[in-house]
C-alpha cells in the first residue's frame, strides 16, 4: 500500500485545491441560489395632488408588478425565462419561487426547490448564465453565487415604489499556502443606497465599499466585478442582499 507523508499529502491536497480554485469563475456559471421571502402587501398611494392643506386623494393598491429574467443551460442549449407579472396581495416569496421553478422545469433547466414552509423558499438553479430580478412591494431575495464570483453585478434604482435600500455583500475565500492547508476567510461590506441614485453611482459606491479588501473594478462604468481578495485569496463564493424597508422595487442584473 502506498503511504504518503503528511507533507506530501498536504502538497497533493494543495494541488487539487489550486485546480479547483483557479477554475472558480467558470464554475460560478453552474450554481446560483435564490432565497425568496416576504409577501406582497396592500399599499396606499396618492392618486392626485389635493389642495394645499387638504388630504390628498388616495387609492389602495392590492397587487404589485415584479420582473423575473433568468438565463440557464438545458443540456447544451441556452434557455431564457422572462416573467413580468402582476402579483396579488398576499403572494409570498415561496409562492413566487414555486412558479419560477415550474417554468424553468418546462424549459428543461435543472432546478431544485426547497421547502416553502412559512412563506419562504430556496431555489437552486444549475448552470446559470444570468439572473435579473425586480421585486419590492414586500418581497425580498438573498442571492448566492455558490461556486465562485460573478462576472458582473449591476444595480438599477426603484421605479414604481421609490424607497432607499441597504445592501450587504459577503464572500468566502481561500488563500493557498505552500505545504500548508489553505487559509479560509470571509469578508463583508455594507452600503446605503438612495432611491434616486444612478446605476453608475451605485456601482461606484459598491466599489468604494469593497475595494479595500477586494480586487474589483467597474465594467462599463455602471456595474461591479469582483476578482479576488487584496491578499491574493481566491473568491470561492459570493452572496448579497438588498433590503428596502419601504418596499422599494430595486432591480439587480447579475451575470455569472
Amino acid at each position: 500500500m502506498l503511504r504518503l507523508s503528511p507533507t506530501a499529502l498536504l502538497r497533493s491536497l494543495g494541488a487539487v485545491l489550486v485546480i479547483a480554485l483557479t477554475s472558480a469563475p467558470a464554475l460560478a456559471q453552474g450554481l446560483c441560489q435564490l432565497h425568496f421571502d416576504g409577501r406582497i402587501a396592500a399599499r396606499d398611494v396618492i392618486t392626485e395632488e389635493g389642495e394645499e392643506g387638504a388630504v390628498a386623494p388616495r387609492s389602495r393598491l392590492t397587487g404589485h408588478l415584479v420582473e423575473i429574467e433568468i438565463g440557464a443551460f438545458a443540456g447544451t442549449t441556452e434557455k431564457d425565462l422572462v416573467l413580468h407579472i402582476h402579483l396579488a396581495k398576499g403572494t409570498t416569496g415561496g409562492d413566487l419561487a414555486q412558479l419560477i421553478a415550474k417554468r424553468l422545469e418546462r424549459l428543461g433547466v435543472d432546478v431544485t426547490l426547497g421547502s416553502t414552509a412559512g412563506g419562504d423558499a430556496t431555489l437552486w438553479i444549475e448552470r446559470t448564465r444570468y439572473v435579473s430580478l425586480r421585486l419590492g412591494g414586500g418581497l425580498g431575495v438573498d442571492v448566492a453565487c455558490a461556486e465562485g464570483p460573478p462576472r458582473s453585478l449591476r444595480l438599477v434604482p426603484p421605479g414604481a415604489i421609490s424607497a432607499d435600500a441597504r445592501m450587504t455583500v459577503s464572500a468566502s475565500s481561500a488563500l493557498i499556502r505552500r505545504d500548508r492547508a489553505p487559509l479560509r476567510s470571509r469578508a463583508t461590506a455594507d452600503l446605503e443606497l438612495e432611491a434616486g441614485i444612478s446605476s453608475a453611482a451605485a456601482a461606484k459606491k459598491l466599489w468604494e465599499a469593497t475595494s479595500k479588501a477586494w480586487v474589483c473594478d467597474r465594467p462599463g462604468g455602471d456595474a461591479w466585478q469582483p476578482h479576488k481578495m487584496q491578499n491574493g485569496a481566491t473568491i470561492t463564493g459570493l452572496s448579497f442582499h438588498l433590503d428596502s424597508p419601504g418596499g422599494g422595487d430595486w432591480r439587480f442584473e447579475l451575470v455569472l
